[in-house]
């Protein structure tokens, strides 16, 4: 019987993430109507609040997940385009990088956009955003570790620079990477560095 019944809870709350999902998805965060969520799935407000405690509880559950199946999928992305024995050249790791052009890419960016726009004035968000961007960072760093381990003789890429280049995508990543964001110092060495060839 409690089996059961867990079930249906586990159920019930997928259903309501799902819903929530597909109501940003279509409508973006601010179009998110709690009643239509609750409507999608099957329930009632008061469940959904059950579960989540209110409309910002519920967008950072799901908004979490969302951010965080965009980093997982991009650093997997150029895990799976890169050879799994083969040495590693520069222009392998250019071409295995997320494109900023692609399709994907851009709808992540919007997604990606609206949420921590969303984190500024979602504690619970903005906290667990923090989280997944520290362990993406940590994750990026340790693809390009397994790329350099693995470079053709002659051939060596800066790891900074890669992820100085995903950090400047959005400005915002510098406040919500935590430990893992790069320092004033650091950046303007970056600079230096760079613009001198």
């Amino acid at each position: 019987m409690r089996e059961e019944r867990q079930q249906r809870t586990d159920a019930t709350r997928a259903a309501i993430l799902a819903s929530a999902r597909q109501e940003i998805e279509t409508k973006g965060i601010l179009g998110l109507r709690v009643a239509q969520v609750a409507k999608g799935a099957d329930t009632s407000i008061t469940q959904i609040y059950r579960f989540f405690r209110d409309r910002d509880g519920l967008l950072a559950q799901v908004l979490g997940d969302m951010f965080e199946e965009f980093h997982d999928r991009a650093a997997t992305q150029v895990e799976d385009a890169l050879p799994r024995d083969s040495t590693m050249t520069v222009e392998m790791l250019a071409h295995a990088l997320p494109s900023p052009t692609s399709a994907y890419t851009h709808r992540m960016h919007e997604h990606r956009t609206q949420i921590m726009a969303a984190s500024v004035t979602n504690p619970a968000l903005r906290e667990r955003v923090t989280r997944i961007t520290e362990a993406a960072h940590t994750r990026w760093e340790e693809v390009l570790d397994k790329f350099a381990g693995r470079m053709a003789p002659g051939e060596k890429f800066d790891a900074q620079f890669v992820m100085m280049f995903f950090g400047l995508q959005n400005p915002y990543l510098w406040e919500i990477m935590g430990s893992k964001a790069f320092t004033e110092a650091e950046f303007r060495s970056f600079l230096v560095r760079h613009l001198r060839g």
